[in-house]
């Protein structure tokens, strides 16, 4: 995921920096969008993580851009839902908000005809516990393009990935107590089979709550994973 810290500059469109008005509105409308990508991508690595704290700024980021104007008129939307995300206290509230985010990121697009990115191919399927969780995150990442685009190619093809990616297990060494292997077991059971079931969802709403499960099941690993 891209860091809105890792190119040393402030991700905001000029306007949000208060450095003057961009050149004109198109200019202005690709800052904006290139500042919620990048915000958004940073919610999504900080909710893997647990990081609560790295979520609610990355949000508050999205809520303090201005309008676009027209035809933007969704914006207000996207605002008021980066708001709520800020304001998330637990991982699943905000699994459940980035999700809501994505799926409204996604109406504005449709009506707008864009962005259109292209996936790519996924990591290869290898043996190896990193590259296992690399494959992974290019599903993961895939299908918010899938919400966020929309696109319903790249939602498909991610939970397909992800679904059929084998399960992570690694960080939870065979010698730790059984009940932590078990649940380490469990919840890499249930992203696969939230992953299948979101490969044939068709409808935001059930999409935006599977995404929003998947998430907070991948968090919950990862939380496992760290206390290895």
């Amino acid at each position: 995921m891209l860091s809105l810290s890792a190119c040393g500059r402030d991700a905001r469109s000029p306007a949000a920096r208060g450095g003057g008005p961009p050149p004109n509105a198109a200019t202005e409308t690709k800052a904006k969008m290139t500042t919620h990508f990048l915000a958004a991508s940073v919610m999504l690595d900080a909710l893997v993580r647990g990081d609560l704290d790295g979520y609610h700024g990355a949000a508050a980021v999205i809520a303090a851009e201005g309008e676009h104007g027209p035809p933007w008129s969704r914006s207000t939307s996207v605002r008021e839902v980066a708001k709520r995300a800020g304001e998330a206290t637990t991982v699943r509230a905000a699994a459940d908000a980035v999700a809501e985010l994505g799926v409204v990121c996604g109406d504005c697009h449709r009506s707008q005809g864009g962005p259109k990115l292209d996936i790519g191919a996924p990591p290869s399927a290898v043996a190896t516990g990193s590259l296992r969780m690399a494959r992974h995150r290019w599903a993961a990442e895939t299908m918010w393009q899938g919400l966020m685009q929309p696109s319903d190619a790249a939602w498909k093809t991610g939970s397909e990935v992800f679904a059929n990616a084998p399960l992570v297990l690694d960080a939870v060494a065979a010698d730790e107590p059984m009940p932590k292997q078990l649940e380490a077991f469990t919840l890499a059971a249930r992203a696969s089979a939230t992953a299948r079931e979101a490969s044939s969802a068709m409808d935001a709403g059930d999409r935006r709550r599977l995404f929003g499960e998947l998430y907070t099941t991948c968090a919950g690993c990862h939380a496992l994973a760290k206390q290895h």
